[in-house]
């Protein structure tokens, strides 16, 4: 039993194997991708309202901006819109330090490219011994 398959025919099942290989590939990647991506349209939206309040102050104030004095407010006004009560602080100006707030630590830990503030850890807990040695 020893038949021969032509040659066009073992061709089109290998293209054909190709193309749904390929397609599933985009089919999971665009799924994993959209997933990564939920709400994108959203702060799209947010960011241009910004910038376009941005770009119409610049163009009309005739005074000099203070950019450092803009971020600031900046991040008072996102601190007030949220709950009042957040701390707004650069990476530089936080790594390695411990702030302590009404009696809990807060430290920031350097995961690879990951910054991670952990709030509420007592002194005294074997989280703040974890979070002490970087792990």
């Amino acid at each position: 039993m020893n038949k021969k398959v032509s040659l066009g025919i073992t061709l089109a099942a290998v293209l054909v194997s190709m193309a749904l290989a390929f397609s599933a590939g985009f089919i999971i990647s665009r799924s994993i991708f959209n997933s990564k991506l939920k709400d994108l349209s959203q702060k799209q939206d947010v960011f241009s309202q910004l910038s376009d309040i941005d770009n119409f102050l610049r163009q009309n104030y005739d005074g000099d901006i203070d950019e450092t004095k803009l971020k600031e407010a900046l991040k008072n006004a996102y601190s007030v819109a949220l709950d009042g009560e957040v701390i707004f602080v650069s990476a530089q100006d936080f790594k390695g330090s411990v702030y302590e707030e009404q009696g809990c630590s807060y430290q920031l830990l350097a995961d690879g490219s990951y910054m991670v503030i952990v709030k509420g850890v007592e002194p005294s807990t074997p989280l703040a011994a974890s979070t002490a040695s970087g792990e």
